[in-house]
């Protein structure tokens, strides 16, 4: 048992630094997407914060803002979806970790204790 928790203790202290940098690599993601076949190009960090617009000039029709309003709302979904996507795949070996500790302990990681 003692060579089990060890190992646990030790997976603990790895896991925790690859958290940390996890956590300074996620700092500086982004995501950049083209829409409207190359009309609207956008970067959003990871928090949501616009880096970069940028519209080529044949999207902006004064008849028609509307469809640049649509372009803008796309790329902004579209960037949230790629960020949200790079997320969870830094995230899983975490997610798998924790399954794992859930395991040795005789529990379901995805249940509180008081269900």
């Amino acid at each position: 048992m003692a060579s089990d928790l060890d190992a646990m203790m030790a997976r603990t202290a790895a896991l925790r630094d690859q958290l940390e940098q996890m956590q300074a690599g996620m700092q500086d993601a982004a995501a950049t997407v083209s829409v409207g076949n190359g009309l609207v190009t956008m970067t959003l960090t990871m928090h949501g914060a616009m880096r970069d617009l940028r519209i080529d000039p044949r999207a902006v029709d004064p008849r028609d803002v509307g469809a640049l309003e649509a372009l803008i709302r796309e790329a902004h979904a579209s960037a949230s979806a790629k960020l949200q996507q790079q997320a969870e795949e830094r995230l899983r070996p975490i997610g798998d970790y924790l399954g794992e500790f859930g395991q040795v302990f005789g529990g379901d990681p995805g249940r509180s204790a008081d269900r």
